[in-house]
């Protein structure tokens, strides 16, 4: 989720791309496809990186689109300027992880969690953030979708 912290360094984005390795479509000899999500910046005093990325593997059992899933997931880091690291908090002296939309560009344990505004480190938080990104890979997902027990409570 985005938070309002993460606004001020969004506001320097300036293109949003997907770009798809270049093999054929899946076939059952060959069922992946891979992807990479990119985010390309203005200059910010937030990081250095000019494109944060995000490499998907996608697997399609037997070649079919109908089933294709997230296989794997790899980010390359964000270099973050010094103090501005927006998916840390510092509280009283002790750095703790904060919930930020930049966590999907981390691979750090929970970052999931910390993406999608999910709290906890149990076994049910990790499957709700599993959940959330299921939801959102589905065909016609809306945001809506990524907050259920939110929306249920506003109903």
């Amino acid at each position: 989720m985005i938070q309002r912290r993460d606004e001020t360094a969004l506001a320097a984005l300036a293109d949003v791309r997907v770009v798809w390795d270049t093999a054929a479509m899946p076939t059952p000899e060959q069922p992946t496809r891979r992807s990479t999500l990119e985010l390309e910046f203005l200059p910010n005093p937030y990081f250095a990186n000019a494109v944060l990325r995000k490499h998907f593997t996608f697997h399609a059992p037997g070649g079919s689109l109908t089933k294709l899933g997230v296989e794997s997931a790899q980010v390359e880091p964000i270099e973050w300027q010094p103090n501005r690291d927006l998916t840390q908090r510092t509280v009283a002296g002790r750095t703790r992880q904060a919930d930020s939309f930049f966590a999907l560009f981390s691979a750090a344990q929970g970052s999931l969690c910390r993406a999608f505004g999910i709290s906890g480190q149990s076994r049910a938080a990790q499957a709700e953030a599993v959940q959330v990104r299921v939801s959102l890979r589905a065909p016609g997902a809306q945001c809506s979708r990524i907050h259920p027990t939110r929306d249920t409570a506003a109903a």
